[in-house]
């Protein structure tokens, strides 16, 4: 019997059927978010029916067990367990001291208007992500600080996180240390510098959309809460001297630390701090409500996900997703179709890995070949575009998880906060997934007519 009939005896319904567990979990997270049931916990629920019915599907069951903890030994997914845990502890000591109501005294005191905060924290987050290079390390830094200033303020929790989510992702897509970054231009093999000079003039035109947009969001979802402004403006504004981590954290990134390394150290200088500032004696630190004990504990719900997650993905043939790519390339008659096509794949590879770094990893070999007149660098932007576009909004999204467990240990949001509400404020992804679509398909009259005369 050959490889391929193997492969294809491996499931019951043939190779293909690898994929009806992760539809199967896709559609129950649109559906709980939708029907406003999201939760990391429901999240459990269907991560635990989703493994049990690649269960049923996979012919020798005796190997099913096996083939779940070899599915784990994944370095993305042990990468993203231990970031989430140092951040956990971060946030939550930072949440302890009260740097956020000391920055709220601030905005307070210099005359802040709150209809401008959504606008503010989007562009701070911009900033913050293309020094850093990292979406998850914005989210890890900016929510369990503005968060709680926004929300304060009278700023819609959702809207608020959603300007944190579009400022990572622009950094995410325009930083030149951002992986992805790296990995559209490794992949497509063109200079950096001149890549990112093409990237960043679609980038900048989103980001002065956006930020219109959240300025005319602020002032119709902003209301300003006066009694809690007087509660608020006498506050001691000594927890700034927190932010002292941050400066850190930026120092160390900017160096190409890597980032766990970067959340070790700035956790260990923030309990440093956090003592010596008085914020929390040692007794506190090392007893049973310790903010270190909390801060793991509050991701724990997110690795519990992420393990399921894993064990799913990683059933998928690693060329299966490559050969589909590569028989509809050499079939298809039109440039457009061929580039849609490619540009679905993009996006169906980061809704199946929840990884956009991950995603692009797995499909950078073949994406070259799957688009037609098109350059190099036009190439790697639109792969990059559409991977950090696309991963913004979806709710399972790796870094999307760091910041909704980050926002939930702050305390500003409500049990039955829903997902959904903050992708409905995604406005920058949204305008570089809608841009690099166009950007894909579109192809010049010039060439289509120079393509024709070469043909005959």
């Amino acid at each position: 019997m050959n490889s391929k009939n193997t492969m294809n005896d491996e499931f019951y319904f043939g190779r293909k059927s690898v994929f009806i567990p992760i539809i199967f979990l896709i559609v129950s997270i649109v559906t709980l978010v939708v029907f406003k049931r999201a939760s990391l916990k429901t999240f459990w629920i269907i991560g635990f029916f989703s493994i049990f019915l690649m269960y049923l599907l996979l012919r020798k069951k005796e190997n099913f067990g096996k083939r779940c903890v070899e599915n784990l030994k994944n370095n993305a997914l042990l990468t993203c367990v231990i970031i989430f845990i140092l951040a956990g502890i971060l946030s939550s000591i930072l949440k302890v001291t009260g740097v956020s109501k000391a920055l709220l005294t601030v905005f307070i005191n210099i005359g802040c208007q709150p209809e401008f905060i959504p606008a503010i924290i989007f562009i701070i987050c911009c900033i913050i992500s293309t020094f850093i290079g990292t979406n998850t390390g914005t989210y890890s830094i900016v929510v369990p600080i503005f968060l709680p200033i926004a929300v304060s303020l009278g700023c819609n929790p959702a809207l608020a996180l959603g300007a944190i989510m579009c400022g990572g992702g622009f950094g995410d897509n325009l930083s030149p240390i951002s992986d992805t970054t790296i990995i559209s231009v490794n992949t497509m093999k063109v200079n950096l510098l001149e890549t990112l000079k093409s990237r960043v003039k679609v980038s900048l035109v989103c980001a002065f959309i956006s930020t219109i947009i959240f300025i005319i969001l602020g002032h119709l979802l902003v209301t300003n809460p006066v009694e809690n402004i007087e509660l608020y403006a006498g506050d001691s504004l000594m927890p700034l001297l927190m932010l002292l981590v941050f400066v850190l954290m930026v120092i160390l990134l900017l160096k190409k630390k890597d980032l766990i390394s970067v959340l070790l150290i700035c956790d260990v200088f923030a309990i440093f701090l956090s003592v010596v500032l008085r914020f929390v004696n040692i007794g506190e630190m090392f007893s049973v409500d310790s903010p270190i004990i909390s801060g793991i504990e509050g991701v724990f719900g997110v690795i519990i996900f992420w393990i399921f997650l894993f064990i799913l993905t990683e059933f998928i043939p690693k060329d299966m997703l490559e050969k589909y790519i590569d028989n509809k390339v050499k079939n298809s008659k039109s440039d457009s179709k061929t580039n849609g096509l490619a540009a679905l794949s993009i996006i169906a590879s980061v809704l199946l890995v929840s990884n956009n770094t991950a995603s692009m990893s797995l499909i950078s070999k073949y994406i070259d070949k799957c688009f037609k007149n098109k350059t190099q660098i036009e190439k790697a932007n639109i792969f990059d575009g559409l991977s950090c576009a696309t991963s913004t909004l979806i709710p399972y999204n790796t870094a999307v998880m760091v910041m909704i467990t980050l926002a939930f240990e702050t305390g500003c949001l409500p049990e039955n906060f829903s997902v959904i509400s903050i992708i409905m404020f995604s406005i920058n992804s949204m305008l570089l997934l809608i841009t690099y679509i166009f950007k894909a398909i579109y192809i010049p009259k010039k060439l289509i007519k120079h393509n024709k005369t070469s043909t005959l």
